[in-house]
């Protein structure tokens, strides 16, 4: 499984965000991941499509606020 438009919005001490990554890992799935709490431009972009929360995974149109096996599978 290789996708290359995934995109993980993360911020720093996020646990749940490092559960993302590795299940993103695991599952075999490229992504981009961008650093909400150390890059100015990854966080007024975050803000702009979803600023609920981290970690954020966004694939097109979708997005997934959290960490959701369920729908992190769907957006696979």
């Amino acid at each position: 499984m290789s996708q290359t438009d995934i995109t993980v919005y993360v911020s720093k001490g996020c646990t749940y965000c490092e559960q993302v990554i590795t299940y993103l890992e695991e599952r075999g799935a490229s992504h981009t991941i961008k650093n909400v709490s150390l890059d100015d431009a990854a966080f007024k972009e975050w803000k702009t499509i979803n600023p609920m929360g981290t970690p954020l995974t966004v694939k097109g149109e979708q997005q997934v606020l959290g960490f959701n096996k369920d729908k992190l599978d769907a957006l696979l």
